[in-house]
């Protein structure tokens, strides 16, 4: 079974820190030049795909938007 690659995996094929590879991924901060293009290449090379819901959980945001509708097909609407 093939498994995902994980930040751990960027950064251990990049040569940098888990911090470097976030910092990359979120744009959050300025990188050097060097270490930026060593976590791109990682990324491209392990196929890496973020997890969307760890995410979510780390950062404490969804971004998912819930709607409540009333049942349309109800017989008092009728």
């Amino acid at each position: 079974m093939k498994t995902k690659a994980t930040i751990q995996d960027i950064a251990d094929r990049a040569g940098v820190s888990i911090s470097t590879v976030s910092r990359v991924l979120r744009g959050s901060a300025p990188v050097a030049e060097n270490k930026r293009l060593a976590v791109q290449e990682a990324i491209a090379t392990l196929n890496y795909q973020p997890n969307l819901f760890a995410s979510s959980l780390a950062s404490g945001q969804s971004r998912t938007i819930g709607i409540l509708t009333q049942d349309i097909s109800s017989p008092v609407l009728d």
